[in-house]
């Protein structure tokens, strides 16, 4: 059951109107960048609903595999407070690469990869990197959560995420939950992807090197290249019952792929 439900998270994460809302986004960014005001006529060409929501779901069956390894586990919220949800409640962030290597572009390959959902006002669905992060407290696919400082973590990660719609159960906490978002929004990014413009800095018989560019540089380089990616919910705090392992088990080629749970992703 929990696999299958993880299954249905990452597919819940690239298919609602505001994951496919996300990818335009993320598309016209790139085209901005690289094309400013030349070729508008030719621009936009695939980046209808129905194109996108077709690419997300083609990407999902190519890249499902890599939440198979991922530890799976249910929350269960033995608190007075509520689990809330959103119009985009899958969410997939990294705990290690953001607390401990200070670094917000990883990919779902990446140690200490996480993926949540929550299921009802009662229970999220956890999946989490076995390799960097254990959950001492565990017991029979379960770990109960019984402070309500935790219950906010998780409901801060919808906060944080979601487009215009925050759902919640008990029209008790409403006053509760419209000042922790109000109190969350001013950290809810602006845009969910982010572009590093490089140009060449020099070429020999080791390969061709990039540096960081300007816009005036990157507008003028004979040689340029755009890195683009995905950001993520970065919370003020992380759940209580997961702690780290050390030490962590990673692998790493040196790479720009950085660090990854398994050899073979090194391999694409």
């Amino acid at each position: 059951m929990s696999a299958f439900l993880a299954d249905f998270a990452y597919f819940q994460s690239r298919r609602t109107q505001v994951a496919i809302d996300r990818m335009r986004e993320s598309a016209n960014v790139v085209e901005d960048a690289v094309f400013e005001d030349q070729h508008k006529e030719g621009r936009g060409v695939g980046l209808d609903d129905d194109s996108l929501i077709k690419d997300s779901l083609k990407m999902f069956f190519q890249s499902r595999h890599y939440i198979e390894d991922l530890k799976k586990c249910f929350v269960r919220n033995e608190t007075a407070r509520s689990f809330v949800t959103s119009d985009d409640p899958a969410i997939i962030t990294n705990k290690f690469f953001m607390q401990k290597l200070g670094r917000s572009n990883f990919g779902l390959a990446s140690s200490g990869a996480m993926l949540l959902m929550p299921l009802s006002p009662m229970f999220i669905l956890l999946c989490y990197d076995g390799g960097v992060y254990t959950i001492p407290d565990k017991q029979k696919g379960f770990i109960v959560v019984k402070k309500e400082a935790d219950v906010f973590v998780f409901n801060e990660l919808q906060y944080l995420k979601a487009s215009d719609n925050i759902y919640f159960e008990n029209w008790a906490e409403a006053t509760q939950i419209k000042s922790e978002f109000e109190a969350v929004s001013p950290r809810r990014p602006e845009s969910w992807v982010s572009l590093t413009k490089l140009v060449q800095s020099s070429d020999d018989d080791k390969g061709t090197n990039f540096r960081k560019a300007t816009d005036e540089e990157f507008a003028t380089a004979p040689k340029s290249m755009i890195i683009q990616s995905a950001l993520y919910p970065s919370p003020s705090s992380w759940p209580s019952p997961l702690k780290f392992r050390n030490p962590p088990k990673t692998f790493s080629n040196g790479s720009g792929i950085g660090l990854v749970r398994k050899k073979e992703y090194l391999e694409g």
